[in-house]
């Protein structure tokens, strides 16, 4: 029997918090017509509604054939921009603190510095 005072929490890997992250990005009608991406359906075979989830509160990634004006952070893929809008305060926060998760579980790397040979011999 668990104290009742205690909590146990199954935490997602990095992976799984991008994955369900990705499933809020407002993907181009070509994209889906082409077949380019999996669509989430509910049992009556509508789509489901990222948008109501918290993923869709906290992190929403918009698209555009034109490069945006009002972007925090943009990449262009498939002849269309994706990008987080810079007025999107929870998708910047939430995109920071990815960020960070991402560098924590990264580690620290040592810097490999180049190596510099001086030949030494009897003249």
């Amino acid at each position: 029997m668990q104290d009742s005072k205690s909590w146990q929490l199954r935490l997602r890997s990095i992976s799984s918090i991008l994955y369900y992250l990705s499933q809020n990005i407002d993907i181009p009608k070509k994209h889906s017509d082409l077949g380019l991406i999996t669509n989430t359906v509910k049992k009556d075979n509508t789509p489901f509604n990222w948008s109501s989830t918290p993923a869709g509160v906290l992190f929403k990634i918009e698209s555009n054939l034109d490069k945006p004006d009002n972007a925090y952070l943009s990449v262009f893929y498939r002849d269309t921009w994706f990008y987080i809008a810079d007025n999107d305060l929870n998708s910047k926060s939430t995109f920071m603190l990815l960020t960070q998760l991402f560098h924590l579980q990264a580690g620290q790397r040592q810097a490999v510095n180049p190596t510099l040979t001086i030949p030494v011999g009897n003249q």
